[in-house]
């Protein structure tokens, strides 16, 4: 009936060229019924463009049960991409993909967009994965929704991540971070004000073996599950540090084994542990509460104070 209400306005050459693509929200619907991807931002030169600067903002887009997408949106090239505004409102994504894939390019700002009823995942940061040279580096995600999706938010390597004042709720897996997928690791990932509730698998996964892991920093956010606990998973090697973080009815339970690490200031009591893991918290008034569950107690200080002390005992 018409094009669709759609402007593509293109930037001048040279430093600073690039496109704007603009709807006017939800009447600006992209249908998406086969194969493949909606959008490609991509450059002929074979490498990411610093020059380029793309902005996608204000679209809707749908897909149904038949053919899925690939994804409504991969980004291949674009440093600085800027997506905001955006609906991925109960649509269908094919296996592996999601409604926003970004492979080659640091620097995406991901804001204020809505993900609701999505059979797929919301948001994929690849490293390694497509391009030889592949990475996803300081992806800041501000102020969105990942809502009763089969996984809000899926990355691999995703070094000075940072997810603010976000909701994910009602998926089967919250947030996502596998550098064990492609041999890579995951530093400096922050979450800010999001709100965690009634996940039923993973609330937040950093997945790790001996050799590829996350370090992340949790701060001020809130965790609910109905009367079942919150559930985060360390893996092998993740290593988190959480501060002033609120659970609902039931716990946050923490699983991990091995070299996994927990840090929480003012964390006590509504957290658990679960596996053997290197595990520390200050409360409120300052008391500490250092255990390691493991089998020589080689990572509690406590342990390894008292063998101090006895040794000493001994030579006097």
């Amino acid at each position: 009936t018409g094009p669709l209400p759609v402007l593509v306005e293109p930037l001048s050459g040279g430093i600073g060229r690039g496109c704007i693509i603009t709807g006017t929200g939800p009447g600006s619907v992209i249908f998406n019924d086969s194969t493949g991807d909606s959008f490609v931002l991509d450059s002929t030169s074979g490498a990411a463009d610093m020059g380029t600067q793309i902005k996608l903002h204000n679209l809707r887009f749908h897909s149904n049960t038949g053919t899925r997408p690939t994804s409504f949106i991969r980004n291949k090239k674009g440093i600085n991409t800027s997506v905001t505004d955006m609906h991925f409102m109960s649509v269908f994504i094919a296996a592996g993909g999601g409604c926003v894939i970004n492979e080659v390019a640091y620097g995406l700002r991901y804001e204020r967009n809505i993900h609701r009823g999505v059979v797929g995942t919301g948001l994929v940061l690849r490293q390694q994965v497509i391009e030889a040279n592949g990475y996803s580096f300081a992806v800041s995600i501000d102020a969105c929704d990942f809502s009763f999706c089969t996984t809000g938010l899926y990355a691999e390597g995703a070094n000075c991540l940072s997810i603010r004042n976000t909701v994910v709720q009602a998926c089967t897996d919250g947030i996502v971070i596998d550098p064990v997928a492609n041999g890579v690791v995951a530093f400096n990932v922050t979450l800010e004000n999001v709100w965690m509730e009634n996940n039923t698998g993973w609330d937040i996964n950093l997945n790790s073996d001996v050799s590829h892991w996350c370090e992340a920093s949790i701060r001020r956010c809130q965790f609910g599950r109905g009367a079942s606990n919150t559930r985060i998973n360390l893996g092998a090697k993740s290593r988190i540090i959480v501060e002033g973080i609120a659970a609902g009815p039931g716990s946050v339970e923490v699983f991990g084994s091995a070299s996994a690490s927990f840090t929480g200031f003012n964390t006590t009591p509504k957290f658990i542990q679960n596996g053997t893991f290197f595990w520390n918290q200050v409360d409120a008034a300052g008391g500490i509460s250092t255990r390691y569950m493991g089998n020589d107690a080689s990572n509690n200080i406590i342990a390894k104070l008292g063998a101090f002390v006895s040794a000493v005992s001994s030579v006097s």
